[in-house]
């Protein structure tokens, strides 16, 4: 297909810029869609496809990028939360609309348009990229990457909010939490409080959970002080000498003291 397209450099600031090969999927879905008005012929079936759509399917699109389907299907599911395409499902192929398509081209002549229809077309490819380049900022602004740099830079602060703490610790958990399962917020600052607040990580240092965790151990004991082992609450013996039955020293201590 001939032909190209156009990128802002704000496009660095996106999420599909951090993983190449989605970035590489992206290009690739702008590159295959149809830069006229066409007509897609489908097992008998004349299919109309617009400037800006793309008709393929899921096994198609998997080939082509030799990835898994579900890992294409995720893809197109993140592409299509963030609003970037709009896709209709049929049984037999995936018909996939590029929002805002117009910001990736020049708004110049399209062949089989009128000089008023050309005019119209570059009015309104210039609004949309105005309005685009503005989404691209506030989505910049609200990045995941932005927003954890932020959180870091922080962490005097958020030091004194939670003086129990070990945030460094905390906020070295929370990326590596994050990068292990994928989670997103929309605000991740609050999500870190939120952690801190919880505290998630009560096995660490810092955690005052850990520090007040109290133990299910407890210490038995012959009465007439022939033996002694360590217990878990609720676990009763006898001693091994006397026979006489192991009662929690905390208990024997108590009778002694009120004789």
């Amino acid at each position: 297909m001939s032909g190209w397209i156009k990128l802002h450099r704000d496009i660095r600031g996106h999420w599909v810029f951090q993983r190449s090969d989605y970035f590489i999927y992206w290009i690739d879905l702008l590159m295959m869609a149809n830069h006229t008005d066409k007509t897609w012929l489908y097992n008998d079936q004349l299919i109309p496809i617009k400037r800006g759509e793309v008709a393929t399917s899921l096994i198609k699109l998997s080939e082509r990028w030799k990835c898994s389907r579900n890992k294409t299907r995720r893809f197109l599911n993140l592409l299509e939360k963030d609003q970037m395409i709009i896709r209709k499902r049929d049984t037999l192929y995936t018909h996939l609309n590029i929002c805002n398509y117009e910001t990736y081209q020049d708004g110049g002549v399209v062949e089989g348009t009128t000089e008023g229809q050309q005019k119209d077309r570059r009015g309104t490819g210039e609004g949309t990229q105005l309005k685009n380049v503005k989404n691209e900022k506030n989505v910049k602004k609200n990045t995941r990457s932005v927003q954890i740099d932020k959180i870091r830079d922080n962490l005097t602060a958020y030091s004194k909010k939670y003086p129990t703490l070990n945030i460094q610790f905390y906020y070295d958990s929370f990326v590596d939490w994050l990068d292990a399962t994928g989670k997103q917020y929309k605000k991740y600052d609050s999500a870190f409080n939120n952690c801190c607040r919880s505290e998630w990580y009560t096995d660490r240092p810092g955690s005052t959970k850990a520090d007040t965790k109290k133990s299910t151990d407890i210490i038995l004991a012959c009465p007439t002080g022939h033996y002694s082992r360590n217990a878990r609450k609720g676990i009763r013996g006898v001693c091994p000498k006397c026979d006489e039955q192991l009662l929690p020293n905390e208990e024997i201590q108590l009778e002694r003291a009120i004789a």
